[in-house]
């Protein structure tokens, strides 16, 4: 059925010699009947793939002997059904809050795009029509562009822009009432991580036993540990190099139990090169490992001896996490904050400044970047300028190719190039088609999917101190980036040649008189399109998860390694790039809704296709999110917001320059109301945060360790001590007789790998998933002991 219509519509995106793209179809057909196609060959490659990654695609869903074809049929496709019919409860017991608010936030965006859609098509299109008089015809007929200027059917236009502003501000606050009750039911999970403080902005001079003195004084007997952790990063380092061998000492061991040969190993740092110019001989592999690794564990306990700076950040660990919250209520709340240091040590007071301190309850240990620790504010904020400005400026570069690539005149205006694209054209109308309306979406589609894996090394040199960090700045840049590249810079460029040169030679408001809404319509209709169906694929076959599974699995050795690579080949579900994803499409439908009304159905289809196919992912692919972070619905709220104020701007410079300035001012009023609302809505979440800490209790405990443990949990891991016993055990592990489990993970790690096997696993035990006869089943909350 797919290849039909995509056959279809191909064959009607061609059209006669010399006719204009955007005054008939605006390449949009071509563009649907290619993503039809490739998401239909995509498809088709999951199904086939199913069942023989069952580790990468919906383990429990089938039993062996219910596996199908991989072509389509009525059973193949049952999990589409099943993720539209899954409720919400479900989903929140699967994928946790984070899943349940994804989900619920795309049903929000579909409601409040339906509505436009039922209000726009049935009033917009027939009085664009009417309006243009017969200027322009197919695709641009529907559009506002062709009204004549202070034309009496632009009231139309402006009264449905005051209706989807308020429309889109009453969504939005709806949500974040759903998001306060959702975290409310989740036992405000986002604030409560661990029974660990963290304190920022302590003096450098400050050593542990001071801090230890102070903290015992302010709360008695409730202090479990207190951990000022060194700056050293050469600890790290060396940490991460004794794995590294003890790692290959193990693959060493494997091969020799395997083939009954002892792997060789050329030694040094170019030591294929030493060896086979016969400067050095090779040695025997568990020999040589063995030896590297007691050698780097000499040398890690030489350095834990020296002196070290301090990062100026502490962690502080309590008996309970009631207590914990209660230290940082004392500290968040400046009231409590001065009420306990009238009564400490003042001489202590005055050393270790505790009124400048930063206090937040702690990210997990693992979820920390320790050697980023000692960077300081104003280093962190000058890198992160740097990013921004390089990613804007990024942006302007790769809009600038889809800028010229957008228009068929500005590729003829080329010397040289010209020559090529007209002789192109004439051979066949059917490449103005191509090269209009589907190369420069296609490009901005695949980069923009690139993105997130390139920005998740790129914040690296911001030094974020935590992974929430980290992910706040990949969200950060990766919307600035696509709100740029994808809107902002190709409204303003697109068109003709001659744009880029206006900008420099006559200003900004020329450019703006000159947008051509026809083509930037055309050109996001097909964006949207190629998102459904390009990005749905990609989101169902996910090849880039594949690659990187067989990539690691060609260098797995053991049976052990091999089997931890396929437990972390589903990987984590990127909430923040989804949302981000998620608000650009929906800032070109806002951006476009009321001059170009047809994008709305694009939208529409969009959300459908993207709601089904991440339900399902979150339902049967991804493993719940644990870890808290309440900083990201805020952000969607704001990103929220621009997608708004940019759809107001552009609609008040279209109101502008068809000289109907009352309707111009009114969009500006509405800009103003839109930024006050979104400053409420910001005003709101910090308040809820201020009355949790103040008035509120933890009511579930994250992280939850043995006390024990917890006392160590916040060690530095350079710090660590090595093991006493580390020969003796890699011998008995040489000969047959142990293991090197002790020595590649310490009993922190080990209590945090039990910790997330036991919630992961939660739903298996409480009958979450059943198999019976491939039947497939889903328990509501209400049914399980979790609620």
């Amino acid at each position: 059925m797919l290849q039909v219509l995509s056959l279809v519509v191909l064959s009607s995106s061609i059209r006669e010699q010399g006719e204009s793209a955007t005054s008939i179809d605006g390449g949009i057909p071509l563009t649907l009947g290619i993503s039809l196609w490739i998401f239909a060959i995509g498809f088709m490659i999951m199904q086939f793939l199913r069942p023989r990654l069952p580790y990468l695609y919906y383990p429990r869903l089938w039993s062996k002997e219910d596996e199908l074809p991989f072509w389509f049929s009525f059973e193949n496709l049952a999990w589409i059904v099943r993720a539209i019919r899954t409720s919400k409860d479900d989903v929140a017991l699967r994928g946790g809050m984070y899943g349940l608010l994804y989900i619920r936030f795309e049903l929000f965006m579909f409601l409040y795009i339906l509505i436009m859609a039922c209000l726009a098509l049935p009033i917009l299109i027939p009085l664009n029509v009417v309006a243009a008089g017969g200027q322009g015809s197919g695709f641009a007929e529907t559009t506002a562009t062709n009204i004549p200027e202070e034309s009496p059917f632009l009231i139309a236009h402006t009264v449905l822009t005051i209706l989807f502003v308020l429309l889109g501000l009453l969504i939005i606050s709806w949500y974040q009432r759903m998001y306060f009750h959702t975290r409310k039911i989740f036992r405000n999970r986002d604030f409560v991580n661990s029974h660990t403080l963290k304190l920022n902005r302590v003096p450098k001079s400050v050593v542990q036993g001071e801090l230890r003195l102070f903290m015992d004084e302010l709360y008695p007997n409730e202090v479990k540990s207190v951990q000022i952790p060194p700056d050293a990063s050469k600890l790290l380092s060396l940490k991460s190099k004794k794995r590294a061998h003890l790692k290959k000492l193990a693959q060493a061991e494997f091969k020799f139990q395997k083939t009954g040969d002892r792997p060789m190993v050329d030694p040094g740092t170019c030591g294929w090169c030493a060896t086979h110019t016969g400067l050095r001989a090779k040695e025997e592999a568990m020999s040589f490992h063995k030896a590297a690794v007691v050698d780097v564990s000499a040398r890690i306990q030489r350095r834990q001896k020296f002196e070290h700076k301090s990062t100026g950040v502490a962690f502080v660990t309590f008996s309970t996490a009631i207590k914990a919250h209660h230290a940082a209520r004392d500290f968040y709340l400046s009231s409590n904050r001065k009420r306990i240091l009238k009564s400490c040590d003042q001489d202590l007071r005055r050393k270790l400044k505790p009124e400048r301190w930063g206090v937040e309850l702690a990210d997990r240990p693992q979820d920390i970047y320790w050697k980023n620790l000692s960077t300081g504010t104003i280093s962190k904020t000058i890198r992160r300028t740097i990013t921004f400005a390089a990613m804007s400026l990024l942006a302007l570069a790769w809009s600038i190719p889809i800028s010229f690539l957008a228009s068929v005149d500005t590729l003829e205006g080329i010397p040289g190039l010209g020559d090529v694209v007209s002789a192109t054209i004439e051979f066949n109308p059917f490449f103005q088609d191509i090269i209009e309306g589907y190369i420069p979406s296609l490009l901005t589609t695949l980069f923009v999917l690139c993105l997130p894996f390139i920005l998740v090394r790129v914040v690296m040199f911001e030094k974020p101190d935590t992974v929430a960090t980290r992910n706040a700045s990949v969200l950060r840049l990766y919307y600035t980036f696509i709100i740029l590249n994808v809107l902002v810079f190709p409204t303003l460029l697109i068109g003709t040649l001659d744009s880029l040169s206006t900008l420099f030679e006559d200003g900004i408001g020329t450019v703006l008189s000159t947008i051509d809404f026809t083509l930037q319509g055309a050109f996001f209709i097909n964006y949207v399109i190629q998102q459904t169906f390009f990005s749905g694929m990609i989101r169902l076959v996910r090849p880039q998860h594949i690659f990187q599974l067989y990539w690691f699995l060609a260098f797995a050795v053991t049976d052990e390694e091999k089997e931890a690579v396929r437990k972390s080949s589903a990987h984590d579900m990127l909430y923040r790039i989804r949302f981000a994803q998620m608000l650009v499409v929906i800032a070109c439908l806002l951006t476009f809704a009321v001059v170009v009304p047809l994008i709305l159905p694009a939208g529409i289809i969009y959300i459908v296709v993207i709601h089904i196919i991440d339900k399902n992912n979150i339902l049967h692919v991804f493993p719940k999110v644990l870890a808290g972070d309440s900083s990201m619905i805020i952000s969607v709220i704001n990103m929220f917001g621009v997608a708004l104020a940019i759809y107001e701007i552009m609609t008040a410079i279209f109101f502008y320059f068809k000289d109907v300035y009352v309707s111009f001012g009114i969009v500006i009023a509405l800009l103003a109301i839109t930024l006050a609302v979104i400053a409420l809505l910001n005003f709101l979440n910090w308040y809820n945060k201020y009355t949790y800490i103040k008035y509120g209790e933890p009511l579930l405990i994250e992280w939850n360790l043995p006390a024990d443990l917890l006392e160590k949990a916040y060690i530095h891991p350079g710090m660590v001590d090595e093991e006493s016993d580390l020969s003796d055990t890699m011998d008995s592990f040489i000969s047959g007789n142990g293991t090197l489990d002790n020595l590649m993970k310490n009993d922190i790690e080990r209590a945090n790998e039990q910790y997330l096997n036991e919630e992961q696993g939660v739903m298996v035990e409480k009958g979450i998933y059943h198999e019976d006869g491939g039947d497939y089943e889903m328990n509501s909350v209400e049914e399980s002991d979790e609620a």
